[in-house]
Protein backbone atom coordinates (compact mmCIF):
# COMPACT_ATOMS: atom_id res chain seq x y z
CA UNK A 1 0.00 0.00 0.00
CA UNK A 2 2.91 2.30 1.19
CA UNK A 3 4.73 2.01 -2.31
CA UNK A 4 1.57 2.65 -4.00
CA UNK A 5 1.39 5.69 -2.30
CA UNK A 6 4.47 6.63 -2.34
CA UNK A 7 5.14 6.11 -6.25
CA UNK A 8 6.32 8.96 -8.32
CA UNK A 9 3.59 9.44 -10.33
CA UNK A 10 1.56 9.83 -7.05
CA UNK A 11 3.38 12.40 -5.57
CA UNK A 12 3.33 14.46 -8.92
CA UNK A 13 -0.56 14.15 -8.79
CA UNK A 14 -0.67 15.01 -5.22
CA UNK A 15 1.85 17.87 -5.63
CA UNK A 16 -0.65 19.23 -8.36
CA UNK A 17 -3.79 18.49 -6.18
CA UNK A 18 -1.76 20.26 -3.12
CA UNK A 19 -0.86 23.11 -5.11
CA UNK A 20 -4.31 23.86 -6.41
CA UNK A 21 -5.27 23.78 -2.72
CA UNK A 22 -2.89 26.48 -1.41
CA UNK A 23 -3.69 28.63 -3.74
CA UNK A 24 -7.14 28.69 -3.57
CA UNK A 25 -6.79 28.74 0.69
CA UNK A 26 -4.31 32.12 -0.12
CA UNK A 27 -7.41 33.35 -1.91
CA UNK A 28 -10.10 32.53 0.60
CA UNK A 29 -8.90 32.28 3.93
CA UNK A 30 -6.44 33.57 6.11
CA UNK A 31 -4.87 31.54 8.07
CA UNK A 32 -4.48 28.15 6.45
CA UNK A 33 -3.47 30.07 3.10
CA UNK A 34 -0.72 31.48 5.81
CA UNK A 35 -0.09 28.34 6.81
CA UNK A 36 0.25 26.55 3.71
CA UNK A 37 2.45 29.73 2.16
CA UNK A 38 5.39 28.74 4.75
CA UNK A 39 8.02 26.84 3.47
CA UNK A 40 8.30 24.84 6.20
CA UNK A 41 4.59 22.74 5.81
CA UNK A 42 6.47 22.01 2.06
CA UNK A 43 9.96 20.65 3.96
CA UNK A 44 7.81 18.69 6.40
CA UNK A 45 6.01 16.37 3.84
CA UNK A 46 9.23 16.36 1.75
CA UNK A 47 11.04 14.74 4.52
CA UNK A 48 8.02 11.99 5.15
CA UNK A 49 8.17 11.46 1.58
CA UNK A 50 11.65 10.82 1.56
CA UNK A 51 11.61 9.04 5.06
CA UNK A 52 9.30 6.18 4.00
CA UNK A 53 10.03 5.97 0.42
CA UNK A 54 11.66 2.82 -0.09
CA UNK A 55 15.13 3.89 -2.05
CA UNK A 56 16.75 7.08 -1.68
CA UNK A 57 16.65 7.35 -5.78
CA UNK A 58 12.49 7.20 -5.56
CA UNK A 59 12.69 9.53 -2.37
CA UNK A 60 14.82 11.93 -5.05
CA UNK A 61 12.28 11.47 -8.04
CA UNK A 62 8.86 11.55 -5.30
CA UNK A 63 10.07 14.90 -3.70
CA UNK A 64 10.92 16.50 -6.76
CA UNK A 65 8.23 15.46 -8.68
CA UNK A 66 5.53 16.32 -5.76
CA UNK A 67 7.41 20.32 -5.38
CA UNK A 68 7.19 20.53 -9.33
CA UNK A 69 3.68 19.75 -9.61
CA UNK A 70 2.61 21.82 -6.80
CA UNK A 71 4.59 24.91 -8.38
CA UNK A 72 3.28 24.26 -11.12
CA UNK A 73 -0.59 24.41 -10.26
CA UNK A 74 0.07 26.83 -7.17
CA UNK A 75 1.24 29.48 -10.28
CA UNK A 76 -1.08 28.18 -12.74
CA UNK A 77 -4.32 28.54 -10.28
CA UNK A 78 -2.20 32.01 -9.59
CA UNK A 79 -2.34 33.61 -13.14
CA UNK A 80 -6.21 32.16 -13.95
CA UNK A 81 -7.16 33.95 -10.90
CA UNK A 82 -5.21 37.14 -11.55
CA UNK A 83 -3.69 36.78 -8.74
CA UNK A 84 -0.37 38.84 -7.07
CA UNK A 85 2.89 37.17 -7.22
CA UNK A 86 6.41 38.45 -7.39
CA UNK A 87 8.80 36.94 -9.98
CA UNK A 88 11.27 36.66 -6.85
CA UNK A 89 8.85 34.24 -5.47
CA UNK A 90 8.81 32.47 -8.40
CA UNK A 91 12.51 31.77 -8.64
CA UNK A 92 12.70 31.28 -4.51
CA UNK A 93 10.12 28.24 -5.27
CA UNK A 94 11.78 27.40 -8.49
CA UNK A 95 15.28 26.65 -6.86
CA UNK A 96 13.36 25.36 -3.52
CA UNK A 97 12.33 22.57 -5.98
CA UNK A 98 15.61 22.01 -7.62
CA UNK A 99 17.38 21.44 -4.49
CA UNK A 100 14.45 19.15 -3.02
CA UNK A 101 15.45 15.78 -4.32
CA UNK A 102 19.37 16.90 -2.41
CA UNK A 103 17.21 17.71 0.86
CA UNK A 104 15.15 14.16 -0.15
CA UNK A 105 18.84 12.37 -0.35
CA UNK A 106 19.82 13.80 2.97
CA UNK A 107 16.95 13.06 4.81
CA UNK A 108 16.78 9.45 3.24
CA UNK A 109 20.67 8.45 4.09
CA UNK A 110 20.05 9.86 8.12
CA UNK A 111 20.69 6.84 9.95
CA UNK A 112 17.28 5.65 11.73
CA UNK A 113 19.65 4.31 14.60
CA UNK A 114 20.92 8.11 15.77
CA UNK A 115 16.89 9.18 16.25
CA UNK A 116 16.61 6.10 17.91
CA UNK A 117 19.34 6.98 20.05
CA UNK A 118 17.82 10.09 20.69
CA UNK A 119 14.17 9.21 21.65
CA UNK A 120 16.19 6.50 24.33
CA UNK A 121 17.71 9.43 25.71
CA UNK A 122 14.63 11.86 25.95
CA UNK A 123 13.46 9.11 27.96
CA UNK A 124 15.92 8.84 30.06
CA UNK A 125 16.26 12.73 30.54
CA UNK A 126 12.70 13.19 30.75
CA UNK A 127 11.79 11.07 33.72
CA UNK A 128 14.59 12.78 35.89
CA UNK A 129 13.21 16.21 34.78
CA UNK A 130 9.94 14.66 36.53
CA UNK A 131 11.59 13.07 39.45
CA UNK A 132 13.31 16.70 39.99
CA UNK A 133 10.15 19.04 39.49
CA UNK A 134 8.17 16.68 41.93
CA UNK A 135 10.75 17.21 44.17
CA UNK A 136 11.04 20.99 44.07
CA UNK A 137 6.97 20.76 44.86
CA UNK A 138 7.07 19.00 47.73
CA UNK A 139 9.82 21.10 48.97
CA UNK A 140 7.87 24.22 48.42
CA UNK A 141 4.99 22.25 49.66
CA UNK A 142 6.39 20.83 52.93
CA UNK A 143 8.70 23.59 53.81
CA UNK A 144 7.27 26.70 52.23
CA UNK A 145 9.89 28.01 50.52
CA UNK A 146 10.50 29.59 47.23
CA UNK A 147 13.13 27.61 45.43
Amino acid sequence: MTSKLLHPVTMFISGLVLGAIARLLDIHTQDLGNIFSQMAIWILLGTLIAIYSKTAVKAMLSVFLFSAGMLITYYAVAALTDGVYGKSFIIGWTVFAFLSPVMAYLARITPFSSITKMENSLKLIYPAQMFRSMNLTTARLRYGCKI
